[in-house]
């Protein structure tokens, strides 16, 4: 279920890398830091209220897909925390992307090294002792430290003006107004019992989220803006 999101992740990141390493290539770098930003705030608007449904409706989707409410509850963890590592692990695709049109691949290939010496044993010494929620912990823990590691690494050496800008507004800010938004429909909307109705109430509050989030990030407005325009452009025209 939380694979799902790469439906969402993986075309963006297959549309945005050519774009930067074309501008790398010409070195167009006004164009550069406007398409990286860009690309980064509309990812967030369609993967953290996808994922942000996951982590506080888990039980709800699972009940949608399986028609198990035991199963459902087993399985609620577990989806939430996958969910949560996947949407970190968005965090770091348009950057990635970016270091790709650098030509820079070693710092992705450390980094996957140092993360497989302790991911590996982690895995080895908790999921014996506290079963499958601790593989989806690990996966947790691994993308947060991905997230870190590699926008400091990354911004240090190619936009280093720019970190503190893709974590406000790509990051943060939707993310910190999508939470206040779930968490507030979790407790005011009833679930309803039947699947069909569960699964359209799950795109609803989803729907609902990507509205508040659309709100904060700047490339929306600029996108509403230009709408707007071009509308008062073709009527007063006509």
């Amino acid at each position: 279920v939380s694979g799902v999101l790469y439906f969402l992740i993986n075309p963006m990141f297959i549309a945005v890398s050519p774009r930067l390493t074309e501008l790398v290539a010409k070195d167009e770098q006004p164009k550069l830091v406007d398409t990286y930003h860009i690309a980064s705030q509309w990812l967030a608007v369609m993967i953290i209220p996808a994922a942000l449904v996951m982590i506080v409706f888990p039980d709800a989707l699972l009940v949608a897909w399986t028609g198990d409410v035991g199963l459902a509850h087993r399985a609620a963890p577990l989806l939430a925390l996958l969910a949560l590592g996947t949407l970190f692990n968005s965090f770091i695709q348009v950057p990635y992307a970016l270091q790709l049109a650098y030509g820079w691949t070693s710092l992705a290939l450390r980094m996957n090294i140092v993360s497989a010496i302790w991911v590996v044993p982690a895995i080895f010494w908790s999921v014996p002792r506290y079963g499958a929620v601790a593989a989806a912990w690990v996966w947790f823990a691994r993308q947060v430290l991905n997230v870190i590691v590699h926008l400091h690494f990354l911004h240090r050496r190619h936009l280093p003006l720019e970190k503190w800008r893709l974590y406000r507004d790509a990051i943060l800010k939707p993310l910190v107004v999508g939470s206040v938004a779930v968490l507030f429909l979790r407790q005011c909307i009833v679930l309803p019992h039947g699947r069909i109705k569960m699964v359209a109430v799950m795109v609803a509050i989803g729907l609902l989220v990507m509205g508040a989030v659309l709100c904060v990030v700047p490339a929306s407005w600029v996108f509403l803006r230009l709408q707007f325009k071009m509308l008062r452009r073709a009527f007063g025209n006509g």
